[in-house]
């Protein structure tokens, strides 16, 4: 059996209570998918940053791991000669459903804290947020005189992003992998985000979330999440205002998605996975321990309910058969 996960939902429930995933490793949620996991044969794992703290923290073998992140089309010369360059765009940007907790957290965020700074120093720049499903709390952001708009949502969310300057992503927890900051990318606007926004595309579990904010050798602002949101204020700022880093940031994405989500090699190597997984199938769930107790324990569970069920079942038989018939009291 395989099992692709598309986030890891544990990590993702944790952070939002103490933003921290180390916080709780034992808890009902995790119990329940490590359990998933280990039953499987195979489980399809989309975020690096994910699969290390599962190898770090639960003793689930690498042989039923699988690391299998978005598969991103190549960004070609052909794509990047479509790009609108640096002048030809204006104004920040936020995109993500409402219905995500991630998300409503993030737009809060970023119009309580954030937008008023950058406003300050950027007195003509407005911020566009996008999203579906957005809830009536929310038009309590949109300011037009103050340059910050709930837009609502996007018909196409990568023709908004084209046409913005800079991506803003304030994101404080969540799993998996931001489609935001991919969508991004594939039209040459950067992105500055947090170290949550981060992970599993330009950041690993093991990276330091302490360093100051700067455009370092991804030339992508990432802004630890523990920090006021005063850093990432800056790090938007010096990314709008300045032509040079904005340059440098676009010119990285088309070698970053090739050396780390080049679709050809990804999907090469899912199947090379499978293959493997397939071949010698019997063989390997013997010699998977955590597999056959899970399994087992399963299969008692199942075997115990089912002879509950046929008891109740014959019970209830029992019970019909010994009821005195009807009297019918109809007069004749």
């Amino acid at each position: 059996s395989i099992k692709d996960l598309h986030d890891y939902h544990h990590g993702n429930n944790q952070s939002q209570f103490d933003l921290d995933l180390t916080g709780c490793l034992h808890n009902e949620l995790a119990l329940r998918e490590l359990t998933s996991m280990m039953r499987m044969d195979l489980s399809l794992i989309i975020s690096a940053t994910e699969m290390d703290y599962l190898t770090r923290n639960y003793p689930i073998a690498s042989q039923i791991l699988h690391h299998c992140p978005f598969l991103v089309p190549p960004i070609t010369s052909k794509t990047q000669a479509s790009w609108l360059d640096y002048d030809a765009r204006r104004d920040f940007v936020f995109i993500g459903n409402y219905r995500h907790a991630p998300n409503w957290d993030a737009v809060q965020v970023l119009a309580k804290t954030i937008w008023p700074q950058i406003r300050s120093q950027i007195p003509d720049a407005k911020c566009y947020i996008y999203g579906a499903y957005t809830p009536a709390k929310a038009q309590q952001f949109h300011q037009p005189k103050k340059g910050l708009y709930i837009a609502g949502w996007a018909q196409d969310a990568q023709d908004v992003l084209a046409k913005a300057r800079v991506n803003l992503a304030p994101l404080r927890f969540g799993a998996g992998l931001k489609g935001k900051v991919f969508d991004a990318m594939q039209v040459g606007t950067p992105t500055v985000m947090t170290d949550i926004a981060a992970e599993g595309i330009f950041m690993s579990a093991t990276d330091d979330r302490t360093s100051p904010p700067s455009t370092d050798d991804h030339h992508q602002a990432i802004v630890a999440v523990n920090d006021d949101f005063d850093n990432f204020a800056q790090a938007a700022i010096e990314l709008y205002k300045s032509s040079e880093h904005w340059h440098q940031a676009q010119a990285h994405f088309a070698p970053h998605i090739s050396a780390y989500f080049n679709r050809g090699d990804q999907q090469y190597a899912l199947v090379e996975r499978i293959s493997d997984a397939c071949n010698n199938l019997n063989q390997k769930r013997q010699t998977n321990f955590w597999q056959a107790l899970v399994n087992q324990q399963q299969l008692k569970a199942t075997q115990y309910m089912s002879q509950w069920i046929e008891a109740k079942q014959t019970i209830a038989q029992l019970h019909e058969i010994d009821r005195p018939p009807a009297i019918d009291s109809s007069d004749d």
